[in-house]
């Protein structure tokens, strides 16, 4: 547990048999990072993996974007990557340091589990224009 907030483990893709379709399902892409739980309490943010490590301090400008937000509280299921240079994910490239053909570490929100205050999960369709639009920030 990483202060008073709830540990929350990421759900993992999995592997179908074939692709399916089904009313009210968001889909998105597979991304070759890490998969991490953002916890923010007050100005203390954690960076979560699914071994439970926090990773705050390996990629601090993730933290202190996600310190920035302005709900007090939250807990964010995301993954962190880098891209090369054809924008396509790559798991090696968060071991390198530097990188002229690779982007900085970049946050990708999946969900937003909690908002200043408890709360039941947001419909997709009110969810992904929310994330959408604190990406863009």
């Amino acid at each position: 547990m990483f202060g008073r907030l709830p540990h929350v483990t990421p759900m993992l893709a999995t592997l179908v048999a074939e692709a399916f379709h089904r009313h009210g399902w968001l889909y998105e892409e597979k991304l070759d990072g890490w998969r991490i739980v953002a916890h923010k309490e007050g100005p203390r943010v954690w960076l979560v993996s699914r071994t439970g490590r926090d990773h705050a301090g390996r990629f601090p400008a993730v933290a202190e974007a996600i310190r920035r937000l302005p709900a007090a509280t939250l807990i964010l299921d995301d993954e962190i990557a880098r891209f090369d240079e054809n924008l396509v994910s790559r798991f090696h490239l968060l071991h390198e340091e530097t990188g002229e053909l690779a982007t900085p570490p970049v946050f990708v929100t999946f969900d937003c589990l909690l908002a200043a205050r408890p709360r039941s999960p947001w419909r997709a369709a009110r969810r992904a224009p929310a994330v959408a639009s604190a990406r863009d920030r």
